[in-house]
This record gives C-alpha cells, structure tokens and sequence, in this order.
C-alpha cells in the first residue's frame, strides 16, 4: 500500500520600494526602487534559503528517485530577480526540472491581487509567466498558485477556462465545510479542474511554531512531525503540505535546525514500515488519487491571516484607496504608457505594497512570516501613492 505526501515550496520576492519617494518626488524623478536593499535581499535569502533547500531537493531526489517530486512556485518577479542577482539558483531550478526532481507551479507574474479587480491584467500576468517559464526553462505548468493562495469558485472557472488541470488553495473551514484536506477534489464550478487544499494544521506546525519556545509541543523534532503524518495517513492515502520555501533557512535559521530537519524528516518517512511513502507534487498528486468529491467556495479564503481570507491585504481605508486608486490607472497606462513605465506599475501591484498598508500586524496572533520594511501602515500607503501619482502623470504625457 502506497500513501503520499505532496510538498509545494513558494518562492517570491518583491520589488523593494523607494521609501524616500516623497510628495516632491511626483514630476521630479523616477527612482521608485530601491535597487540596493533588493539586491541585497534577494543575496540573502538565496543564499540562506533557496540554495541550501534547492541542492537538498536534488541530493533527495537523487536517493529516492522516483519516490520523490515536489512543485515550487515562483513568480515571474523572483525569477527576474534572481536571474540579475543570483543566476545559480536559476541553474539549480533547472536542474532540477531536468532530472524530475521538481513540477513548477504558474501563477501571477508580479505576485499581485489582479484577480480582485480586473481579470484582464489577471489573465495578462498569468500568461507572462507562463512565458518567462517557457524562454528559462522551455517549461509549461499544468497547476496553477494563485498570490497567497487566494481561492473561490469563480478563480476555479477561470483557471479551467485558461487550459490549466490543478489548481491549490487553503484548506479553510470555508473551504471544506467539515471535509478533510488530505485528499483530491474538484472545485464544484469548474467540474474539470482537480483541487489540492493545504492542511493548515500541519504546515502551520513548521511555518509559524517550530521555534515558538511557548509552544506545548516545542521542540519540534523530525520523529515527532512523523508520527503526526502518520496519524493522518494511516486515515487517508494523501497529506498537502503547501510552506514559503523561506520558512527553511530564511524566517527560520539554520542554526535553529529547520534545513537538517527537511533531511531528517524524508529520513523518518522512508523508515515506514507499514506502508510506502511517496513524496509527490502537485500534479502527480492529482493523477495518482482519484478526486473525493467536490468542493464549494464562493467566499475567498487564503493562506493568511488568522482568518485565511482577505483581509491582509483589504478592509481598512488605506489598503482600499491604494487598491482602487492603483488598478484605476490600467487603461491610461495599456493606451499611452512605454513597457518601462507599464512595468513599474505593475511592480506596485505585488500583494505585499497592500499588506504593508495592514494595521492587523499590531494584533495579537500576527502572522510572523511577514514583515514591513516601513516604520508604519500610513507610511507604506503614501510611498506607494506618490510613486502611482508620478506613473500616473508621465502616462498622461505619454510616457515622459
């Protein structure tokens, strides 16, 4: 008897804002980046994170062989960025793709809320990536990501619309309305499409509690996180775990153990005598288990946030006027603007300028995956208003 776990790794990286981009800066100038913090950033993180993860991934793959695939997501942007500043993670990703160690997961270009407010720059960044995939890596995806996992019904027919066969969303209460994640299903209005729910539960354990010293079950050991796998697949013949790729070596240090956990963890599930594990992505997932059912979801739900909807990044004023103000400019920029001035714009559409705008950080429970590089909400909002307001005014002088 053969069970599975299929393991999704998110990687994203946005561009880093000018946060000196004042009211006197509108007309004047368009430094809107802040090149120096990006480059170092993405350094850093590839370094700690993407590298060590990545050359773990072949080294598994080449043990396991066959028994081990897992899908990475990564937006066009982080590809973008780490082909300019860290073009070995490039290789590595390629590598990968060419001894079937990974599937790579399509999503939005620019990480952005598209899908909320205009399905026309959606389907335009879905379809840039999908050609930044093609000219890296001579790739096409069949699953589909969309930003923080972002999910309803109608994104479901959409995507089925698109050609695409899986899709991955949170496994939220709203979602399963009492169903388990650990299984396959299919989204009940889009009736083609296979659907892969993240269990919560489990990825949470790692992402948010491994090194919570308040937390009952710490420290997290790699038997321990065994055992409660098992547990689930002693039920069902399938685990989602769906984690940001930084959660290894980035939000989560080395030297707290959490790569060597990884290791640890494909070791303890090999170890399995009462059934074969297979560690498998997305796709391979949904061709060997046969879909359970459908599943129903008409609200949108995410993998942030207590409440895994929304609300990081729309509810309170600011985030709303930035929202509105920013997709309010599409037709003016996709008439008059240059490719340059287009994709500044679009750089400001990641979701993380609007979470930024957030005022959930300062509850208790905030998600500590996530940071600001600005001292405040209000600050954020009116860094990304006055670079908009300078984008705004050079289309209206075609571009100048």
């Amino acid at each position: 008897m053969s069970k599975s776990i299929n393991l999704y790794f998110q990687m994203h990286q946005p561009c880093r804002l000018n946060g000196d981009y004042n009211v006197f800066c509108i007309g004047n100038h368009q430094d809107y980046e802040n090149e120096d913090v990006l480059l170092q950033i993405v350094k850093k993180v590839a370094r700690r994170s993407y590298i060590p993860m990545l050359k773990k991934i072949g080294a598994t793959k080449d043990k396991l062989g066959k028994n081990f695939k897992v899908g990475i997501g990564i937006t066009g942007l982080a590809l973008e960025f780490l082909e300019k500043y860290s073009p070995e993670v490039i290789k590595l990703l390629d590598s990968l793709l060419k001894k079937d160690a990974i599937e790579i997961i399509a999503e939005t270009y620019y990480h952005s809320l598209a899908f909320l407010k205009s399905e026309k720059e959606f389907e335009e960044q879905v379809e840039l990536q999908a050609k930044k995939l093609k000219k890296l890596f001579n790739y096409e995806a069949k699953t589909f990501r969309n930003t923080d996992l972002i999910y309803n019904d109608h994104l479901a027919q959409k995507i089925e619309s698109l050609g695409y066969e899986v899709i991955l969303a949170e496994g939220t209460d709203m979602a399963l309305q009492g169903k388990t994640p650990n299984a396959v299903y299919r989204p009940d209005a889009a009736p083609r499409l296979k659907l892969l729910l993240n269990n919560s539960s489990l990825a949470d354990d790692l992402a948010l509690r491994f090194n919570a010293k308040d937390w009952s079950e710490y420290p997290l050991t790699a038997e321990k996180y065994w055992n409660w796998i098992k547990l689930s697949l002693q039920k069902h013949d399938l685990i989602n775990l769906f984690l940001d790729m930084e959660t290894f070596g980035e939000h989560i240090s080395e030297e707290e153990g959490i790569i060597d956990f990884f290791d640890k963890l494909v070791a303890e599930s090999q170890k399995e005598t009462e059934f074969e594990v297979r560690w498998v992505s997305p796709a391979l997932a949904a061709d060997l288990h046969y879909p359970s059912g459908s599943v129903k979801c008409v609200p949108f739900t995410s993998w942030r946030g207590q409440n895994r909807d929304l609300s990081m990044w729309i509810g309170n004023p600011l985030q709303d006027k930035l929202l509105d103000f920013s997709y309010s400019l599409e037709n003016l920029l996709k008439e008059k603007a240059n490719k340059k001035l287009l994709d500044s714009w679009r750089k400001v559409l990641s979701s993380d300028h609007y979470h930024y705008a957030c005022t959930k950080r300062f509850e208790r429970g905030w998600d500590r995956r996530f940071f600001s590089p600005f001292e405040s909400p209000y600050e954020a909002y009116m860094v990304c208003i006055n670079i908009l307001s300078d984008i705004k005014e050079r289309a209206e002088n075609n571009g100048r």
